[in-house]
């Protein structure tokens, strides 16, 4: 066996460390127990929670190319016939009663850690699910300002809100969740004397970029500010330590966060550690995104059963403070359910937006509108097949032209402010980070070109080349420069023809930073950013990029994503195959969340 998996090893089915893992658990005596220890330390390393038992059973624990290895590995193990059986034998595995490096649960196996903080995690979706202490009280006051409000779908959502400890509102690009976030906060304001503890997190600083943008608009959300996640909790750079924790309480009464489906396993569970009992929590994210880049599903998984049907109890109270129809949960499966709405409604797109349409029908599937969208049917929807170095070129080109009018405003009379604005509305997507049509590929190609095509002067300041409109992306958050994960600035030139970063903050309001004072690990340039960093936001046109060779990162939910940024024109550079190969890949995570909500 163990030569096996070294083979498995060399052709990248696993890793070094899931083989050694493998040894650990097993003590390189049973076979059955490397085998699935090694598969099931890989699987979590992808994203994964656990592995179904039934997956080894029918022999798919390796690409089905790698069949004559599969068949040598099964010759090694005697073709055992009851695998959960035979895995129980091992003193390091054990059903979840007791405490084993593997644990067996549901007909799943789990690594001991990812089990208990799955239990863990739906332990405090159950237990929190009970009335606000906070809004109960103000049903009649809470009434009459959602009688102001005249789409149903966003009173019952708010309404939840208000009458519920956690609530989960869900809902694709453009259903009024960051409208959803402000009226909260309005009535939230209006209702407290005494101004609660109130604090807004996001999981990237793209989106808490996006809701400060809404915030700032309003003289009421002064004293309010989007922070990332891992600021909220305190999760230091390059630590697995965080300042707030189970002996350190963030001091918050209402917290609501945005862009729950990128929340992973580890980061929820620290987020349960960090809050103190009383704090009242709205979770807001569109399940059909991209999941976490660690373990877990977290909000799809919690969602699965949801279908806008409640408890005869929160039903009533929900039509005595919307005045609407509300739907009872006939067909109970469990009551999580009852902290949950789904918004279906968009208000984003008009109704025949071909944006909307094909988003749609990637969700469904649909391979038909696929092929008009590559055979160019679609007015606001271009895409390109690129599969020769001349198409290449021709693509950097169409992204230049694309910023072309920010390009030729630099020198002009326009304002800092609007020319910040002005590169905020287009962005070049990619896939990868790293390799062939990666972020760092695509931005050196971009920078090279427009220096000569502008003839643009650069400067060598502070181990970095800089030059007049060179975009810069923050990275981490510097609290003493007032800086946070995903500003956006622009280097320009400053009254002493002299180039500093200009960023826009609160009220639109200027503001400037030498370049001496921030270190390259701090920022990146955004002439491109991966589809990842790109949840969260929105912008007028969009172009996305996918690499010439097919890779697991590569699937719907990516897709999805990234066309669902753009609000009215979307341009696609990719390789036909690898396209129609994308968007036939669906992102499956196993997990044992559904099971754990069932369970009474």
């Amino acid at each position: 066996m163990i030569k096996l998996l070294q083979i498995a090893v060399k052709k990248s089915l696993i890793r070094l460390f899931d083989l050694e893992f493998g040894y650990l658990i097993s003590q390189k005596k049973n076979n059955l127990t490397m085998l699935v220890s090694a598969c099931l330390s890989y699987a979590s390393y992808m994203g994964n929670s656990c592995l179904p038992i039934s997956i080894f059973e029918k022999k798919n624990f390796f690409p089905k190319k790698e069949i004559i290895l599969i068949k040598k590995i099964l010759n090694k193990i005697n073709n055992i016939k009851n695998w959960k059986q035979e895995l129980l034998k091992d003193k390091n595995i054990s059903h979840e009663k007791y405490d084993t490096p593997l644990i067996i649960y549901k007909n799943k196996i789990y690594l001991n850690k990812i089990w208990k903080i799955e239990k863990k995690i739906v332990n405090f979706i159950k237990k929190n699910n009970i009335q606000s202490k906070y809004f109960l009280k103000y049903t009649n006051e809470i009434k009459n300002i959602l009688f102001q409000i005249t789409e149903n779908q966003q009173k019952k959502a708010i309404a939840l809100a208000m009458i519920k400890k956690i609530t989960f509102i869900i809902g694709g690009p453009g259903t009024g969740k960051t409208t959803i976030i402000k009226k909260i906060l309005d009535i939230i304001i209006n209702l407290d004397k005494n101004i609660l503890n109130i604090k807004i997190a996001a999981y990237t600083g793209k989106a808490t970029c996006r809701i400060n943008e809404t915030l700032k608009k309003n003289i009421n959300y002064r004293n309010i500010k989007a922070i990332t996640l891992h600021n909220l909790i305190g999760i230091k750079y390059n630590s697995k330590h965080n300042y707030f924790n189970t002996n350190n309480k963030i001091l918050v009464d209402i917290l609501i966060i945005d862009e729950t489906s990128m929340i992973d396993l580890f980061t929820m569970n620290k987020l349960i550690d960090a809050l103190p009992n009383y704090t009242e929590i709205i979770f807001l994210g569109d399940i059909n995104q991209l999941s976490s880049i660690e373990n877990g599903s977290i909000l799809k998984d919690i969602c699965y059963y949801a279908k806008n049907t409640y408890t005869e109890k929160t039903k009533n109270l929900l039509e005595k403070i919307t005045d609407c129809k509300i739907k009872i949960n006939n067909n109970f499966i469990t009551n999580i359910t009852d902290c949950i709405y789904i918004l279906k409604k968009t208000y984003r797109f008009k109704k025949n937006n071909y944006i909307k349409k094909l988003s749609n029908s990637i969700l469904k599937n649909d391979n038909n509108i696929i092929n008009k969208i590559i055979n160019g049917k679609f007015y606001n929807i271009n895409y390109y097949n690129i599969n020769t170095d001349k198409k290449y070129k021709n693509m950097i080109q169409y992204i230049i032209l694309m910023y072309s009018k920010y390009l030729n405003k630099l020198n002009t009379e326009y304002s800092k402010e609007k020319i910040i604005q002005l590169f905020n509305k287009y962005q070049v997507l990619c896939a990868i980070h790293n390799g062939a049509f990666s972020t760092n590929e695509i931005n050196q190609n971009i920078e090279n070109n427009i220096i000569i095509k502008y003839k643009i002067k650069k400067y060598w300041i502070n181990n970095d080349f800089w030059y007049h409109g060179r975009p810069i992306m923050i990275q981490k958050n510097n609290k003493y420069l007032n800086l946070f994960n995903g500003d956006i600035g622009i280097t320009m030139y400053n009254q002493k023809n002299q180039l500093e970063f200009f960023f826009l903050h609160k009220k639109n309001k200027l503001k400037k930073i030498p370049i001496y004072l921030l270190d390259q690990k701090e920022y990146e340039i955004p002439w491109s950013i991966t589809i990842h960093k790109s949840q969260g936001s929105e912008f007028k046109n969009i172009i996305i990029i996918l690499p010439k060779i097919f890779k697991d990162i590569l699937n719907k939910e990516l897709i999805y994503t990234a066309i669902t940024r753009s609000k009215k024109k979307i341009t696609i550079f990719s390789d036909k195959n690898i396209l129609k190969k994308t968007l036939k890949n669906e992102n499956i995570r196993f997990s044992g969340i559904k099971d754990l909500i069932r369970d009474k």
